[in-house]
This record gives C-alpha cells, sequence and structure tokens, in this order.
C-alpha cells in the first residue's frame, strides 16, 4: 500500500518500531506509536480509524491490543514484512532456533571479500526496515529472521531461505513446539522455483514441513547431499573439497552448520569458492557467542551470553576441552530446565565442575538441579555480579579452567539484552587485572 495519506498504528517502540515510525513520517503518512502495549488498553473505535498496524518483533500477534485491531479488520503485519515491501534487493534470510548470528555474520563477511555491497540486518540487531531503502536490486541483504518477526508477513520473500535447526524455544509466546516450527516455516511460504530453500537434513522432523516451490538444497554432517556437508573432518561444497574442520577459528559441531549454510549461501550469489575458501579461514566468530575474553593464570573466561536457551547453553558446553565453572540464569521463557540438567549430568558432568546460578530463574533451576543429582556441584548467587565472583573464587581452585558464561535463559531480569550481560561480564573480566 502507499503510505502518503495513509493512518498507521505502530506498536512496539525499541529500534524496530521507531525506525518504521520515522519512516512512515517521511512518507507523509498520518503514524500513532506506543512504546509499551503493557500499558495501553486500545478501544475498537480508536483502532477502526487506522489502515493498517504495524507490530515490532516484541509483540506478539496475541497481545490483547493486536486481537482487537484483527477483530477491528485492521490489517496487522510485522516490521520485517513492512521492510520487505520498501527492498529492492536480493535477500538471504536465515532462521532457526541457534546459530543464526554467527552464519548472518559470516556471509556478511564473505561477501564484504567478495567485493559485493550488502549489511546483516533484522534480528542481529539493524532492524531492516531502517536500511533497506540504502540497497539496490545489484545489492544482497543478509538477514537474520527470527520466529517472532515471521508471526506477522504476508509476502515476504527471501531469493534464499535457510533453516539451520529448530529446538524448544519461546514457548511462553508460542504456547507449543508445533505453533514455534509453524512459525518459522514461514520463511519460506512465498518462495517460487526461482527461488533457493537451504534445510539441514540431519534434523529429519523439519523435512515434512518442506513443501515450498522453491529449489531445495540442504547442509549436513552425516551425509553427502545436494548442497554442502562434512564428512571426516572436511567440508565440501558442491562436491569440491571447501576446507578442512582444523582450520576453522570458529569451535565446535554447531559452527560446522553455520560454516556449511554461509558457504552455500554465497556461492548461490555466485561468490567465488576460492574467496568462500579464504574467507571460512579468516572468520573469527561473533561476540557474546563462545567468546574468547581472557585468559588469567590459566582461567579462560569465555562469554557466551547468546546462549538463551539450554540446548544453546549444551552446545557451548560441547565444545568445552577443560574443567568448567558454568554461569547459568536469567529471565524465564517458559522452558523446563529438567532434560538440560539430566544430559550436564548424564554427558558432561566430567566437564562441569560447578554450576553457578543466579537471576528470576534460580528457583526453578535448582528443582529441577535437585531432581537430577547435580546439587552438590551448584552454587547460588545473589546477581549477576556475585555469580561472576563466586565462579572465579572455585576456579582459582581447580585451573587450568573455563568459567563459561552461557546462561541457558533470556537476560531481561537484570540487563536489557543478552549483549548488556555480555559487556558485563566482559567489563568484570577486565577488573581482575593481570592476576587473580
Amino acid at each position: 500500500m502507499g503510505y502518503k495519506n495513509k493512518r498507521v498504528l505502530v506498536l512496539g517502540g525499541g529500534l524496530s518500531g521507531t525506525s518504521v515510525f520515522n519512516i512512515l513520517q517521511s512518507f507523509g503518512c498520518d503514524t500513532y506509536l506506543i512504546y509499551d502495549t503493557r500499558k495501553t488498553n486500545l478501544t475498537y473505535d480508536f483502532v477502526k480509524t487506522f489502515d493498517e498496524c504495524i507490530i515490532s518483533p516484541g509483540i506478539s500477534i496475541y497481545d490483547p491490543n493486536v486481537l482487537i485491531c484483527l477483530q477491528s479488520n485492521v490489517p496487522v503485519i510485522s516490521e520485517l514484512e513492512f521492510g520487505f515491501r520498501l527492498n529492492q534487493s536480493r535477500l538471504i534470510a536465515i532462521t532457526g532456533t541457534n546459530g543464526k548470528t554467527t552464519t548472518i555474520s559470516l556471509i556478511s563477511y564473505i561477501l564484504n571479500q567478495a567485493g559485493k555491497k550488502n549489511e546483516p540486518l533484522g534480528n542481529i540487531g539493524t532492524p531492516f526496515s531502517s536500511k533497506v531503502m540504502q540497497y539496490d536490486q545489484d545489492d544482497i541483504l543478509p538477514v537474520e529472521v527470527s520466529s517472532f518477526q515471521l508471526e506477522a508477513v504476508q509476502n515476504f520473500r527471501p531469493y534464499i531461505a535457510g533453516i539451520l535447526n529448530i529446538t524448544n524455544d519461546h514457548l511462553d509466546r508460542h504456547k507449543t513446539i508445533e505453533n514455534y516450527i509453524q512459525c518459522k516455516m514461514r520463511i519460506f511460504q512465498n518462495q517460487t522455483k526461482e527461488d533457493y530453500l537451504i534445510a539441514n537434513s540431519d534434523q529429519p522432523q523439519l523435512l515434512p514441513y518442506l513443501n515450498s516451490l522453491s529449489q531445495k538444497l540442504f547442509i549436513s554432517q552425516k551425509q553427502k547431499v545436494d548442497g554442502a556437508w562434512c564428512l571426516d573432518d572436511k567440508l565440501y561444497l558442491d562436491g569440491q573439497h571447501l576446507i578442512d574442520k582444523k582450520d576453522l577459528k570458529i569451535i565446535g559441531d554447531h559452527n560446522i552448520y553455520n560454516a556449511l549454510m554461509a558457504a552455500l549461501c554465497a556461492y548461490l550469489v555466485e561468490v567465488d569458492i576460492d574467496i568462500i575458501r579464504h574467507s571460512l579461514a579468516q572468520f573469527e566468530g561473533v561476540k557474546h557467542r563462545l567468546q574468547l575474553v581472557k585468559q588469567i593464570e590459566g582461567i579462560a573466561f569465555i562469554n557466551d551470553s547468546k546462549a538463551t536457551n539450554p540446548d544453546s547453553s549444551l552446545v557451548a558446553i560441547k565444545s568445552m576441552s577443560l574443567p568448567t565453572i558454568l554461569i547459568l540464569g536469567g529471565s524465564d521463557k517458559g522452558i523446563s530446565f529438567l532434560d538440560y540438567f539430566r544430559t550436564i549430568k548424564d554427558q558432561y558432568n566430567h566437564l562441569i565442575k560447578y554450576i553457578v546460578i543466579c537471576g528470576a530463574t534460580k528457583e526453578k533451576m535448582i528443582s529441577d538441579i535437585k531432581s537430577v543429582g547435580l546439587h552438590k556441584q551448584t552454587i547460588l548467587a545473589n546477581d549477576f555480579q556475585d555469580a561472576f565472583f563466586k565462579s572465579v573464587q572455585v576456579a582459582s581452585k581447580i585451573k587450568p579452567c573455563n568459567i563459561l558464561l552461557s546462561p541457558a535463559c533470556a537476560s531481561f531480569d537484570e540487563f536489557v539484552n543478552f549483549e548488556a550481560r555480555g559487556e558485563k561480564f566482559i567489563e568484570l573480566v577486565k577488573s581482575l587485572g593481570e592476576k587473580i
């Protein structure tokens, strides 16, 4: 729709809502922005005065104010859909429970090395709508896409849609795993035979959902596939040897999937395989995701603040090779931790020497810890800073070792986002100086 002289309601402030509001005003649109819907009860008479409602990722389609819009026949779209209306570029959209940010960052890194104009946008931190008009049809935009952003898309259609993985997450919002999966699958619902869908073939539970018209390619660490794979510690792309696993700077099997996805995406937008190979060897990862902050007297401080769910935290734990003190806790996303702690006890108890817990999920975690019998190695902390220094105290007795911040929870109890939590961890590490 053309927005001049239209009346549009924007729900949710922050970066995304503010971006939409500013763009609409520049179009000459009569725009009304509500920063926090929790403090607002819209009326039907008020809502009916609008031509459309655009929601930020933080606003659920089940929000009472959104439901009033829908019941009033006011169309509701997401900020991602709004950005797509403004887009002219080829889009590489990546979704999945874990690994999205690393993959999008790596795709952008490869494109930069190839001299292709691009910018990583979306859930990675920069709203899609805020930059999309700066690029044209010759450019490529890698977009990190969350389930929250996909809830209210209509015509969103990426040239390449990649699905890394699906595990239990955000059930406080989506209610069931089936709803969560269905939401993720909206990433390819509008694709045509001219587009590409890349899926992880090692997650067979996803395969029945891949019913788009697009050309289907795969990534795997178990078998050769039509796409990219890793076997015998070697990565392959379209049948060509790409790089040895040992030559990657990003660690962990989860990053193999990320590298395969990024390499295949770059290959599909005509990046030379030698450039892809060189880029994979040089890429050092992203901040707050298995980031080695510093080593002090035999203690490695690892910032994995982006691990906001149990599965992501287990990925980090699996990557450890030294005795590890694990810092956990944060805000509650409605997820059980019982299987998480059971897996730690059954598979990683030789690695995890202490578990230090803080945050709003502390009591919930303690209950599950006691159920699986890990309470003897668990330390309770009053807050995040207390958890950090208690970790240092026990680490000094067992070094060499790791202190791993991999909270398995969102950050909103004590921090505005996982980045702020990670920055606090870095700040505390630096405060130690060179000796402990």
